[in-house]
């Protein structure tokens, strides 16, 4: 759901909640949108909570009023960071925040959007007015923790749960830690192992390397195409909670997790297919854990062509998109690749088409990510 059709379903529903709030107009008083916005952020919700300024409140109906550009003490998005910025959030821990103005009934209503954040609980280390030091504020259902009080005990207690992954299960912390890829301890060349450093439980094992004399079409693109095979042990203590293949490419060079290979039936029947990572996998997060987030596999100026989608979503939209403008006359059938023994080379996959998909990828992800 978009924003617009999520705002409009939140104002159509007629009442408050648990991740929104209304407002006639903007706060009169800094403190009073301070207080508002740390209550939200600190709220229990798994997504963005909504500041919606513009509408009324459910008493009268939650009717759209709007703003203008005379409104008094409305705040576009820069505003409203340096106003954040400058206060004296505990451990420099500031809410993000956004500002779109939306047109609702020809009426202007604009949005402040607190992002999800796993670092709660947001709070002050310095008074600001009536706002207090050391008090955790949230929101429950339709209400606002008073300013001259703090949130309750199990609240407090989750967002603290919230804040180092314990409200997880093994699985998904696992996961939340290797996005957190500066904080590994990564020895892959000596000691087949990494360790995630602020909670040494959960470790990486490489298991012993299979040599063999296949040739993979993504191993062709190096200089040197011999291929060795292992498994990827994700452990917390000693239970493996993933596991995954990985391959050293030209000669040992270079590590990496087996890349996935997307084969599909386009319209006409043709079948086409390309490399990827996918961010939902454990593949696509070990590729951004050894690559540190470049997911650079170049070694010796030679890389595979490969591409990286956030989820099923994103490769199915480019999916679709190949399929309804891929031309496999643009093919060009005069590259050429380094395959030093041609005869072990027996995949009937198109190197050039992994190259061309690759191509179209990046042209494609701009458009994706622009709407």
């Amino acid at each position: 759901m978009n924003l617009y059709d999520e705002i409009f379903s939140l104002i159509e529903s007629k009442n408050e909640g648990q991740y929104w709030d209304f407002k006639r107009e903007p706060h009169k008083k800094n403190e009073d949108l301070l207080h508002d916005i740390l209550c939200l952020a600190n709220a229990k919700h798994d997504g963005d909570r909504f500041l919606i300024i513009g509408v009324d409140d459910p008493s009268e109906d939650c009717k759209i009023i709007g703003l203008n550009d005379c409104t008094d003490n409305r705040k576009n998005e820069a505003n409203l960071n340096d106003f954040l910025n400058n206060k004296h959030f505990a451990g420099g821990n500031v809410p993000k925040v956004n500002v779109r103005t939306l047109d609702f009934e020809s009426k202007e209503v604009d949005v402040i959007i607190i992002k999800n954040s796993q670092f709660k609980p947001f709070y002050l280390e310095e008074n600001y007015e009536y706002v207090k030091a050391f008090h955790i504020y949230t929101r429950t259902g339709d209400r606002n923790t008073p300013k001259n009080k703090n949130a309750n005990f199990k609240d407090i207690e989750y967002m603290w749960k919230e804040h180092f992954n314990l409200n997880l299960d093994v699985e998904e912390r696992f996961k939340r830690y290797l996005n957190d890829f500066g904080n590994w301890n990564l020895d892959f060349d000596a000691k087949k192992s990494a360790l995630y450093k602020l909670v040494p439980e959960f470790s990486i094992e490489l298991s012993e390397i299979n040599n063999t004399n296949c040739v993979e079409p993504f191993n062709t693109f190096y200089l040197d195409n011999s291929l060795s095979y292992g498994d990827a042990l994700f452990k917390y203590n000693d239970n493996d909670i993933f596991n995954c293949i990985y391959a050293y490419c030209d000669g040992g060079r270079v590590l990496m997790p087996h890349p996935k290979y997307k084969l599909y039936k386009r319209s006409n029947s043709m079948m086409i297919g390309f490399y990827y990572y996918c961010l939902d996998d454990i593949e696509g997060l070990f590729a951004k854990l050894i690559t540190k987030n470049t997911f650079n596999f170049e070694c010796r100026f030679h890389s595979f062509p490969f591409i990286v989608v956030d989820d099923n979503n994103m490769l199915n939209a480019f999916i679709k998109y190949l399929d309804e403008n891929l031309d496999i006359s643009d093919i060009n059938a005069d590259i050429s690749f380094n395959k030093n023994d041609p005869n072990k080379y027996t995949s009937s996959k198109s190197l050039e088409s992994l190259v061309y998909i690759a191509l179209l990828f990046k042209e494609w992800k701009l458009c994706y990510f622009d709407g």
